[in-house]
């Protein structure tokens, strides 16, 4: 297959081009900034690389032309909860008016499978921590929420009045590696930014946001769930693809003092800021699993690890790994001491 992957510079697109690519598809990386300096996919010989922006209609409408596509992976988005706040006319332009662009080029050239990364915050006014499948009706409450639940509608009138087999997957607070490493924000979420401080400021000193508890995901879970949809005839509209479970802040601020002791790590009590992203609920779960053959699988213990250790590898390149040259003089002055 050929497939469109917008937002592929993004986590879960830049993931899912690379998983596409092992599986012997044909890939057209589509973003508005290609860094093509970075070796995150080395080996993957079957990708093409095109730059542009999902809100410019001529050049997407170009795109169209040149390729042939089989099917579309729509994960471009702005995802920062509060500028989407602050600015939702551009909000809508890009998380909205972009998916409407993408999905009426689609009809127009004949694609019938477009798959949407929607998300989560669709559900923002949960009273419990209870399991919440794709029966539970959503309930957006922030303007990022609002952008990403009207494109769900945009994909549920392509799929009834034009015959798309339009899927909406849900995720929830994904973690893993990407293509570059920038600095994360607070609203990339605490795995991201309490990893990063640690590792290049050797100290992690929050006010708050020790009780904030969440459905996080290694990207794996979802990128095999992509490939689950891809291979599905007649797939659900709408599937939510997390770990199912609930994860606090604390296992991660443990996690992180295990692995870099001789940093100052310290987190105050309360959800905040991330609740101001998204409001604590219950894990995304799915009942279609079964259906799709699939089923997340991803350690949560494994999945730090495997996070921490890309993101050390990448500093490391750039030389700023404080914590790494903070434990090396730790180190030489106890070997100084034992041989006096």
């Amino acid at each position: 297959m050929k497939i469109l992957v917008t937002g592929g510079f993004g986590l879960i697109g830049a993931n899912a081009v690379k998983r596409l690519a092992h599986e012997g598809h044909q890939v057209v990386l589509f973003d508005k900034t290609i860094e093509r300096e970075t070796d995150f996919f080395d080996g993957s010989d079957s990708i093409e690389f095109e730059e542009g922006d999902v809100t410019n209609h001529f050049t997407v409408t170009e795109l169209f032309a040149k390729h042939r596509f089989d099917a579309i992976i729509h994960s471009a988005a702005n995802l920062n909860g509060m500028y989407c706040k602050a600015h939702p006319t551009d909000a809508v332009e890009t998380n909205t008016i972009g998916t409407l662009t993408l999905l009426e080029l689609a009809r127009i050239h004949h694609i019938q499978k477009f798959i949407y990364i929607g998300s989560g915050s669709v559900f923002g006014k949960q009273t419990s921590t209870d399991p919440i499948d794709e029966t539970v009706p959503a309930t957006p409450m922030n303007t990022y929420a609002t952008t990403k639940r009207l494109s769900e509608e945009l994909l549920h009138c392509y799929r009834v009045n034009y015959g798309m087999e339009t899927i909406n997957i849900r995720v929830s607070w994904v973690f893993g590696p990407l293509p570059t490493v920038k600095e994360p924000r607070w609203s990339n979420g605490p795995i991201a930014y309490y990893t990063y401080k640690v590792l290049t400021e050797n100290q992690l000193e929050e006010r708050t946001g020790r009780d904030f508890i969440a459905n996080f995901t290694y990207v794996d879970d979802v990128t095999e769930g992509i490939v689950r949809l891809l291979e599905t005839d007649e797939a659900p509209p709408c599937v939510h693809l997390s770990s199912e479970q609930l994860y606090g802040n604390q296992e991660i601020i443990e996690f992180l003092q295990q692995k870099c002791p001789e940093s100052n790590i310290r987190v105050g009590k309360g959800a905040e800021p991330f609740v101001l992203q998204a409001p604590i609920r219950g894990p995304l779960v799915s009942i279609y699993k079964e259906q799709i053959g699939y089923k997340p699988s991803a350690d949560f213990r494994e999945s730090l690890e495997a996070y921490f250790t890309w993101l050390k590898t990448e500093l490391k390149k750039r030389n700023e790994v404080n914590a790494d040259r903070h434990e090396s003089k730790l180190a030489a002055v106890r070997k100084m001491k034992g041989t006096q």
